[in-house]
């Protein structure tokens, strides 16, 4: 409500059809006006917020011509929303922003004069807008480019037991939250996964550029099987070795002798060699998983 004023800007409307050689000074008061005291300089701050009076007094010579209110208003403009905005947009898309209509006009820093634009580039947008006083207010568009990611690995720790692990690489120019069920996300990329299965990674924009996802699977080998005949646990075997077409298994007693082997399309170990069964006891296995990969441990067969 508070504002500079150049108040000798008033002077020409209130001579408009006076005799010529008159001048015009102005004061606080009527009474400084006619005592001709406290004159007011021609930048003049207001000192009562938003609307105050003033009083001009019109000169002849030695003569005072007469004594004029003049009032000072300060036109209140401050339109909603024209708080700074930080705006998205998405790799090859185009985004529309702007500000409501009503106003009496509009200028961006891009030479446009309507109240909405097309962008189709990051960076800092602003529009200014005017009302009817002539006033003025400028809205500022921070738009900032992302992007959708683009997973370029997948780091696999598995055969580790409650260590297992996933770590998500990811390449973009967005902000990234990771997920493995879909639905809680998180931004650290990695995650222990105590159990093993097939899982889906997910990656999302923060910025809402959308979700990425792949599919991974993550292995472990059992520590022990029970082959009693109860149709439990009655085989050895790697949950979801068939991702893996090339893979093969070969089982070994503690002396190295090669007791069993099998792959994909087979169901696995059943705890015999030769018809024969085999006793409770440790027992070792080689995992090759067709990919350079090689795993190597033991288990444990119970009855």
């Amino acid at each position: 409500g508070v504002s500079i004023f150049t108040i000798s800007d008033a002077t020409t409307n209130i001579l408009s059809g006076l005799p010529t050689g008159l001048i015009v000074k102005y004061y606080l008061t009527e009474n400084d006006a006619l005592l001709q005291t406290n004159e007011l300089p021609s930048n003049y701050t207001n000192s009562v917020p938003y609307q105050q009076i003033v009083f001009a007094r019109i000169i002849n010579g030695s003569d005072c011509y007469g004594i004029l209110p003049l009032t000072l208003k300060v036109n209140t403009f401050n339109p909603a929303n024209f708080d700074d905005e930080n705006v998205t947009l998405c790799d090859g898309e185009q985004i529309s922003i702007g500000v409501a209509n009503g106003f009496n006009s509009y200028l961006w820093n891009t030479g446009e004069t309507s109240n909405t634009i097309i962008i189709d580039e990051n960076g800092e947008y602003t529009v200014t807008v005017t009302d009817s006083n002539g006033c003025e207010k400028t809205k500022n568009f921070n738009v900032i480019y992302s992007s959708l990611a683009t997973i370029e690995s997948i780091n696999i720790s598995d055969f580790s037991g409650t260590n297992n692990s996933i770590s998500i690489i990811v390449s973009g120019s967005g902000d990234y939250q990771y997920s493995i069920d879909g639905y809680n996300f998180q931004d650290n990329a990695t995650f222990l996964i105590p159990f093993p299965d097939v899982y889906t990674i997910y990656v999302r924009d923060k910025n809402g550029c959308g979700v990425v996802s792949k599919e991974v699977t993550v292995l472990d080998y059992p520590k022990f099987f029970t082959p009693n005949g109860d149709g439990y646990n009655d085989l050895w075997f790697i949950k979801n070795m068939e991702n893996y077409p090339k893979a093969l298994v070969k089982i070994f007693d503690r002396f190295g002798k090669l007791l069993y082997s099998f792959n994909k399309n087979q169901s696995g170990w059943n705890g015999s060699y030769n018809k024969n069964v085999m006793p409770a006891t440790d027992y070792w296995f080689e995992l090759d998983l067709g990919n350079e990969k090689i795993i190597k441990g033991n288990f444990s067969l119970k009855r």
